[in-house]
């Protein structure tokens, strides 16, 4: 018995194990593609003898589910109570010997790259090995039961709602970032519950506004409402921002403090004074052909 408590080694378990296998049987809450264990996988699909993914959530990538889709040996568990969400492999060898992972880890990407993983590895030689193998493979058993195979309509209907819940999904795991075809590369930035404005209730975020005086002591709604005031006559004078003269334009793009008023309150080109070469520089020309 062994544990692995990073995703790295148990990474590497699997693609040991999937080469020296003469037999694989697993179930997994989820599964997607793009890391070596599932290439091996795929390369040695004929290994397979039983293997049980889910798709709760829609988590499982549309792409491991093509690439299994005509094998017999490949089922997808679509619906059952609660979330099915067993992640265990067992391994037959060619000498009679077996190994079986069983884990925190799902057969993804991200499990084998990026998340915090743990498993445990058993084997033949370990005390209470026959009943473990006995338990596992009728629970293996059971889960087959359950399962089937994707017909082609099914597939792309997984795909249209796939895509609908991925963004979601990532916002859910407080990840944000792009999308790169059909892999996500998150930004690295904060979770939700480390910004402390994120975790604020109205009441106190309202208070906090309201009673705001940077820059000198200025009241900060105070002034943000006299530019929303000032910039909604100027929105009430004319129908189009062109229409403005020049002065008025740099208004509404917070650009100028005139009478009292500091039209940046809500954001400013970071440099002063407000040159046509400055803008020229920073801005697309379509924009300083507006303003000039």
């Amino acid at each position: 018995m062994d544990i692995l408590a990073d995703a790295r080694s148990i990474h590497k378990c699997l693609k040991t194990l999937i080469l020296r296998a003469s037999t694989i049987d697993g179930a997994v809450a989820w599964a997607s593609t793009g890391f070596d264990a599932f290439d091996l996988l795929l390369k040695h699909k004929a290994k397979i003898r039983r293997l049980v993914v889910g798709l709760h959530f829609h988590q499982t990538h549309p792409d491991f589910i093509k690439a299994f889709r005509v094998d017999k040996t490949v089922r997808f568990l679509m619906s059952m109570d609660g979330t099915f969400h067993p992640k265990a492999y067992f391994f037959e060898l060619p000498n009679g010997d077996w190994r079986c992972l069983v884990g925190s880890a799902n057969f993804t990407r991200a499990a084998m790259k990026n998340n915090q993983e743990i498993a445990v590895l058993i084997d033949s030689s370990d005390p209470g090995a026959d009943r473990f193998k006995k338990q596992v493979l009728t629970a293996l058993g059971d889960w087959w039961k359950q399962g089937r195979q994707f017909d082609l309509r099914e597939l792309n209907f997984y795909t249209s709602q796939w895509r609908l819940d991925r963004a979601r999904l990532k916002r859910a795991a407080d990840q944000f970032g792009k999308w790169s075809g059909s892999h996500f590369r998150s930004d690295g930035g904060a979770p939700a519950i480390d910004i402390p404005i994120a975790k604020m209730e109205w009441t106190e975020f309202f208070h906090r506004v309201k009673n705001e005086q940077p820059h000198g002591g200025k009241n900060s709604l105070d002034n943000r409402l006299s530019v929303i005031e000032e910039v909604g006559k100027l929105f009430q004078k004319y129908d189009h921002f062109q229409d403005m003269q020049k002065d008025e334009r740099y208004k509404v793009a917070g650009l100028l403090v005139q009478a009292g008023i500091d039209y940046r309150w809500f954001g400013s080109m970071p440099f002063s004074p407000f040159s046509e070469t400055a803008l020229l520089a920073l801005w697309p020309k379509v924009i300083v052909e507006l303003i000039v």
